[in-house]
């Protein structure tokens, strides 16, 4: 029998502009987030995306997009167009729009809320031929080239400071660039070539504000509001250990909203940090006087009590917290520290149990729930459970203390 003929898989080569969009650290936010958290945030990130796109179908943006692709936390649009300015300005625009929605996007308006910094987007433009060839999975036209993996290499470095735009231009597009009206942009930089993986150096241009591009945008482009701003510098101060700057920023967060008890619950836990715990204490009660349903103002209060040894009236506390918000692993772990202070193991196991049910990958509370198992002389359990944080958090010293003392507890108990 004949052979059957190879169907020749369809291509075109296209020379196109690149935009490639994704959320900055969202491996780390996978690990640190439940699992139905982390899809929301990525099917709100499409709804953003996809509304961008329907905000410019009435221009010719429209005709010009060439493919489109939303994988995971990453958006790829090629466009095409005669127009070389009109062209990078639409894709500019749709970068723009990308940002600042994604910016106010109710994800992010949480984690604020939470006192967590909000997570950026990475955005990186490149422009190059690529083939469009028909997918051997049935996908239609799929981009190929080595022009895609350029404007990837851009897009990881696109990350920059807290009040820069993090969209990174190849700098081949700069006599282009140089002609998109409203926005202004930085000398270039170099992103480092990898010898190691024969990839050459790359140079880029960050755009250094866009707040002109469109006459709509004109109003609410800033990325962050002056209370956002500051509450995040705040954060990035006291992840950063320095906690007399996180102070100043989140007193003048609380100055810029006066009326916020999450700055004043906020400052309260970094007053405890700084060790002045009555300035913290009056802090937090002054915010619960805002809104004495404050979860930020109240877990603070019944960690200041706890540190004062006042267990019984931090106990109540959380208690409090858990029936307002039951899905939130942090006061069960917080409970279960309280109750192990008052010798109540028990009742302490349960809830470090309950924080780690919640939160699979909550290390301080497996680390907690071992030492109790310890207490119990339940080395089995112990072993197993400081394991799995091993796993989750290898170099973690506190750990390693944690394992060689079960370890010595279990010896002293074989030898007695």
């Amino acid at each position: 029998m004949p052979q059957t003929e190879k169907k020749k898989r369809r291509s075109k080569r296209v020379e196109v502009i690149i935009l490639i969009a994704d959320i900055e650290n969202s491996s780390h936010i996978a690990e640190t987030i439940p699992d139905r958290e982390y899809n929301n945030m990525l099917r709100e990130y499409h709804r953003i995306a996809f509304r961008a796109l329907d905000k410019y179908t009435p221009r010719i943006i429209e005709q010009s997009i060439v493919a489109r692709r939303a994988y995971g936390d990453e958006i790829l649009l090629l466009v095409q167009n005669k127009d070389p300015v009109e062209m990078l300005t639409n894709v500019l625009s749709l970068a723009v729009f990308f940002e600042v929605e994604w910016s106010r996007s109710r994800f992010n308006s949480k984690r604020i809320h939470d006192y967590q910094a909000p997570c950026r987007l990475r955005v990186g433009v490149g422009h190059g031929k690529v083939i469009l060839a028909e997918s051997v999975w049935g996908q239609g036209m799929t981009p190929e080239g080595y022009a895609i993996a350029t404007a990837k290499r851009i897009e990881a470095h696109a990350g920059g400071a807290l009040n820069e735009p993090h969209i990174l231009v190849a700098a081949s597009l700069k006599p282009i660039l140089e002609q998109v009206k409203g926005i202004e942009i930085c000398p270039s930089i170099i992103i480092p070539e990898n010898k190691s993986k024969g990839i050459n150096a790359i140079e880029a241009i960050r755009l250094r504000s866009y707040e002109g591009l469109y006459n709509e945008f004109r109003q609410n482009i800033k990325i962050m509001d002056k209370y956002s701003r500051w509450f995040t510098r705040g954060y990035q101060a006291s992840s950063a250990g320095d906690y007399e700057e996180a102070s100043k920023c989140y007193r003048l967060a609380a100055k810029s909203r006066p009326n916020s008890p999450n700055a004043m619950g906020t400052l309260a836990g970094v007053l405890i940090h700084l060790g002045k715990l009555d300035e913290a204490e009056e802090v937090s009660r002054e915010a619960l006087e805002m809104n004495r349903d404050s979860t930020i103002a109240l877990n603070n209060l019944g960690s200041i009590l706890y540190k004062k040894e006042k267990f019984h009236e931090a106990e109540g506390i959380f208690q409090k917290l858990i029936k307002k918000e039951p899905s939130k692993s942090m006061y069960f772990y917080n409970l279960g520290c309280v109750l192990e202070q008052q010798d109540k193991h028990d009742e302490a196991s349960d809830a470090f149990e309950k924080a780690i049910i919640l939160n699979p990958k909550y290390v301080t509370a497996l680390a907690n729930l071992a030492e109790v198992r310890l207490g119990q002389e339940r080395f089995i359990e112990a072993d197993m459970l400081l394991k799995r944080a091993l796993e989750i958090d290898p170099d973690n010293p506190g750990l390693i203390e944690t394992v060689e003392k079960v370890n010595k507890a279990r010896k002293a108990k074989a030898l007695s």
